[in-house]
């Protein structure tokens, strides 16, 4: 991607359709098809306006055979997308609602490059409530509760389409507890 935002969504069982990332300017998203010649496992919806540059598979093979040392970036892209889908299957088995909304507002962070003011006081993640709640597995009302118990607690302020981190170190320490 060159520029805008994506949100890489599947379909479900019975139509319902689930977030499984968001990918921002500089992140690439349909390499796993290129690479194995697959289906696509999912689409790609835009917000806004994006620039995107799409590559094809066999251009794309070629130029990773050309340039090794990408083939290893590649696989710590991938590497870390495995990790945190192994993450995610083991919180939606057991882990604490709260931590489960904190832990994936850390991790959409983390994947869409969202990173805290100087002071380590402000994240902004561009996000709705019924994506988040896609996104962890947890139905919507679920995620708008724990939402609400987390502005009461003085962590997040919630917006049309926009979650505010208060307090970015408290809220990465909820969601790794």
């Amino acid at each position: 991607m060159l520029s805008g935002q994506v949100k890489l969504i599947a379909s479900a069982e019975g139509g319902r359709e689930l977030l499984l990332a968001v990918k921002t300017a500089g992140e690439m998203f349909g390499e796993l098809s290129a690479i194995d010649g697959g289906a696509r496992s999912a689409a790609a919806l835009a917000d806004d306006d994006v620039s995107v540059v799409a590559v094809p598979d066999t251009s794309f093979i070629r130029f990773i055979e050309e340039h090794p040392g990408l083939a290893v970036q590649l696989l710590r892209v991938l590497a870390d997308r495995l990790r945190a889908t192994t993450r995610l299957h083991v919180d939606q088995r057991g882990a604490d609602l709260t931590r489960r909304v904190a832990a994936g507002l850390t991790q959409l962070a983390a994947e869409t490059g969202v990173v805290a003011g100087p002071d380590d006081r402000q994240v902004t993640l561009r996000i709705s409530q019924s994506d988040l709640a896609d996104w962890i597995g947890v139905n919507r009302e679920a995620t708008s509760r724990t939402l609400g118990r987390l502005r009461a607690l003085g962590l997040v302020v919630t917006g049309r389409q926009r979650i505010e981190w208060l307090d970015p170190p408290a809220l990465r320490r909820m969601g790794e507890s």
